[in-house]
């Protein structure tokens, strides 16, 4: 910058510069309105800045000042005073230009991103540099830029129109614009990132973003999914660009290398377990997979696997324990790692108990009674499992004095989950004369196909687990079903009653040893 002089210009010899990066004015604004009116009764009391017009002569590139220059053009003004630069190259117009900009009262973050890049475009990405002359970090110059360059276009457009963004700083946006776009859109659909602070907006985003130090596989291997190659080679990983991250040396940045694309971690995480459990069902022939969460009936793992425990399934034991099996764990933050479980006692299968001589045991006519009784209520699920397919949501019964029937159903979700329905239109659903019956409804048709999933019993008649039981004497009230009228119902049934050759079993029972009445005496008077 070499010289300047300040001299009255006639309005129409200016001409706004391309590199003003700020929003198209608002004329009609409350703000730009008092200016016209100041202007019109005082005059322009700061001056425009402008150079010399480099493609156009006798005309004059508009620096800073588009408001005041925009009033002159709406009041009819010939002239306009300005501070007219010469020898003024493009990397420093604008650079007053950001500045003049940035210290306006109210400059939005898209637009301040915009301005910043600019400066990076002049000065040919030399991040530093732009920095130097602003008084800022690299990083700060390269995060704005970031935002300018990779924030989506629905997030662009959310942040300039929408209330619900009003609050959004730049730093919300920074947070934003280092993700994918894809995942940065899926984000704009999540209602938990409407108005919230910069702190918990960073925490939901951490949720999704995995530190490949704590990947169980080898982040080198190219051959765990093919398509994705090596982890440490990948270029959606923090690391590549740790300004952005505030990771601001190598060892920082390794240490806090984050993968950037959730759907390749789950393919990574899916295939690593399928290795894992080709290894090791050679070695354990007694492998059982176990789900760190409750798994929805149509879940493609209970294809890929069969049979998935939970740990409402089983009891955790080490390697040494007496009937302990070797369990892969198949997602979760363990997911591939082996631990050792014991199967509760309502799924384990039952040895034949054997005498010193080693013939078998026969079995007590009270244990013979408790089986009977566990193949009766393999029925008795069956029956209920039947009435629940017929139900409505008007057929429930819940005391509405103890709790309120949405509050039971929503409880039901969390234990058992929930299938996704077709719900029709949701817009009115904070409209007082929205019916609470539809979504009691869309509830309970939600939850029908999980409650049947948990009535489900596939193992042998008589090992019902004890839990599973419980469980269907609680939906069963629910659905106003004598579960135990039932019960006794099928006790009567062909198949379920007491075969007579038990009959023996209690006359033995009765004959021996030990059981003899005891005789009263009584003393003579």
């Amino acid at each position: 910058m070499d010289k300047f002089i300040i001299k009255l210009l006639p309005v129409e010899s200016v001409i706004p510069s391309g590199n003003n990066k700020r929003g198209k004015l608002n004329l009609k604004s409350a703000d730009f309105v008092g200016l016209k009116e100041s202007i019109a009764s005082c005059g322009v009391n700061v001056p425009i800045q402008v150079r010399l017009h480099p493609t156009i002569k006798t005309s004059y590139e508009l620096i800073a000042g588009e408001r005041r220059w925009t009033a002159c053009k709406e009041l009819a003004l010939s002239t306009i005073p300005a501070i007219v630069y010469s020898g003024l190259t493009d990397a420093e117009a604008v650079r007053i230009t950001y500045i003049e900009n940035k210290f306006r009262l109210g400059l939005p973050p898209i637009e301040e991103s915009a301005e910043v890049d600019n400066l990076l475009i002049m000065h040919n990405g030399d991040a530093a540099a732009v920095g130097s002359l602003l008084g800022k970090s690299s990083s700060w110059v390269m995060q704005r830029s970031v935002v300018c360059n990779q924030l989506t276009k629905k997030w662009v457009k959310a942040v300039t129109i929408d209330e619900d963004y009003a609050n959004y700083t730049i730093a919300h946006l920074v947070l934003m614009a280092r993700l994918p776009w894809e995942l940065q859109d899926a984000f704009l659909e999540n209602e938990q990132c409407r108005d919230v602070s910069v702190k918990d907006l960073e925490k939901g985003i951490e949720r999704y973003l995995k530190l490949l130090s704590k990947a169980p596989w080898d982040i080198n291997d190219e051959t765990l999914v093919p398509t994705s190659g090596a982890c440490s080679t990948c270029i959606q990983r923090s690391s590549n660009n740790s300004l952005l991250w505030e990771d601001d040396t190598p060892e920082k940045a390794t240490k806090n290398d984050r993968c950037l694309n959730p759907k390749c971690w789950e393919k990574k995480i899916t295939a690593y377990v399928k290795q894992r459990s080709a290894k090791f069902a050679d070695e354990h022939k007694n492998l059982i997979y176990l789900s760190s969460c409750w798994l929805g009936t149509e879940d493609p793992v209970r294809s890929e696997y069969g049979k998935v425990y939970t740990a409402h399934d089983v009891t955790k034991k080490t390697k040494t324990t007496k009937d302990a099996l070797p369990a892969l764990l198949i997602n979760g933050l363990m997911a591939g790692s082996i631990i050792w479980v014991v199967l509760n006692r309502s799924y384990s299968s039952p040895k034949k108990a054997k005498s010193k001589d080693g013939k078998p045991v026969q079995k007590t006519l009270k244990e013979k009674m408790a089986l009977l009784d566990l193949k009766r209520w393999s029925q008795v699920l069956k029956n209920l499992q039947e009435v629940l397919r017929k139900s409505l949501h008007s057929d429930l019964q819940v005391p509405q004095s103890v709790i309120p029937m949405s509050m039971v159903l929503i409880r039901m979700v969390n234990r058992f989950g929930f299938s996704c329905q077709e719900v029709g239109n949701w817009e009115n659903i904070l409209d007082d004369k929205y019916e609470s019956r539809l979504v009691l409804k869309t509830l309970w048709e939600g939850i029908k196909p999980e409650l049947n999933y948990n009535l489900e019993w596939k193992g042998p008649l008589t090992q019902v687990p004890e839990s599973m039981i419980a469980e269907a004497k609680v939906i069963a009230k629910l659905l106003a079903f004598d579960i135990d009228a039932d019960f006794k119902q099928v006790s009567e049934l062909k198949g379920f009653t007491v075969p007579k050759s038990w009959e023996a079993d209690k006359k033995q029972a009765a004959d021996k040893p030990g059981l003899k009445k005891k005789t009263v005496k009584t003393k003579k008077k």
